[in-house]
């Protein structure tokens, strides 16, 4: 089957405003997650995503409280996240806003003011006290860019 990028874009579109969601969480991984029963439908739309350079995660499968089985695609990472953005003409205001919000902690967190890292390492704070002040779940982030930066 070959299939345009546009069309691709579309199928991508449609499963996640009809089948996903933007997650969250308030500890833990942000993902774009896509469920389905079908497993046809799965393959698809990881097909679908590859061929727009999407990378998703791997399957996973679950039951629903009345015991059929479903499958659960993520997408991780702020790369794969930019181009959901820049190529999935989402339907969903409320799921575009909730993309828009992960891209911009990613952003956010990413680019940590190079000054208060390095005020805060002349008070001796550790890497990994400062690594958790701006969000990381590891300091090797912030280890990376006192190097960088030569902020010890």
């Amino acid at each position: 089957m070959k299939w345009s990028k546009e069309f691709a874009a579309g199928y991508v579109a449609g499963l996640i405003d009809g089948e996903g969601s933007v997650a969250i969480p308030k500890q833990g991984t942000r993902s774009i997650r896509v469920s389905n029963t079908d497993p046809d439908i799965i393959e698809t739309y990881m097909m679908a995503c590859s061929l727009l350079g999407i990378e998703t995660g791997s399957v996973q499968t679950t039951r629903t409280p009345s015991g059929k089985e479903y499958y659960i695609v993520p997408i991780y990472g702020r790369e794969n996240f930019e181009k959901v953005r820049e190529l999935i003409p989402f339907v969903s205001q409320a799921k575009q806003a909730k993309l828009d919000r992960v891209i911009g902690d990613y952003v956010e967190r990413i680019n940590p003011d190079l000054e208060q890292i390095r005020m805060l390492k002349s008070r001796g704070v550790s890497n990994r006290a400062i690594a958790e002040a701006f969000g990381y779940k590891s300091h090797h982030h912030i280890n990376k860019l006192i190097r960088e930066h030569g902020l010890v």
